[in-house]
């Protein structure tokens, strides 16, 4: 499920750089006993590879039946995306059935942004009371303003040296709408 996940909220499987990667330190990593014997690095190039990787590690050491192995790799990739597109529907607003804004198009470029760059956020058309809210993926708001609630915007630009490499969720909201964006800040 988590691989889903993450290839969903970053638009590609592969891990960034084309290389995820974890060290166990000997005998310092396991917290029931000892080991490893000897440092290890893991690596893998999907999310889905460090998955399977995580399943084998399960069965090997016991703690999930060989059996169970394939049909909980089948279910979570169906849990791990419908996990995601609830998520997001928690993101945008769009509980309980609410239809999307047809009338205002936002589109935010760069995107990804590069640390230094501005963020442009563009409407289709002149639009008051805007405000525009930053989210990690956690869910916590990191940034939030309010433009003057009598201007009207056709374009944004905002600066993105507070972020730190990530993914975020933009929030922008006029009179009457609102759009969340993915955003993936890079160094």
């Amino acid at each position: 499920a988590a691989a889903e996940v993450m290839t969903l909220l970053t638009g590609d499987p592969f891990f960034p750089g084309g290389m995820g990667e974890f060290h166990a330190p000997q005998n310092e990593f396991l917290v029931f006993e000892e080991g490893p014997s000897v440092d290890v690095t893991l690596q893998w190039a999907t999310y889905r590879d460090a998955s399977d990787q995580t399943s084998l590690s399960r069965i090997w050491g016991g703690i999930h039946p060989p059996a169970d192995d394939i049909p909980g790799r089948l279910i979570g990739e169906k849990l791990g995306i419908a996990a995601f597109e609830k998520a997001e529907r928690y993101f945008t607003g769009l509980i309980d059935g609410d239809a999307p804004p047809e009338n205002v198009i936002v589109k935010v470029y760069p995107n990804p942004c590069v640390k230094g760059e501005l963020l442009t956020v563009d409407l289709n058309q002149l639009t008051d009371g805007i405000s525009v809210e930053i989210y990690n993926i956690l869910g916590q708001r990191i940034q939030f303003s309010t433009l003057l609630p009598n201007l009207s915007l056709q374009q944004i630009e905002l600066d993105g040296n507070a972020l730190s490499s990530g993914v975020y969720f933009l929030r922008i909201k006029g009179t009457g709408w609102e759009s969340t964006q993915k955003l993936l800040m890079l160094r």
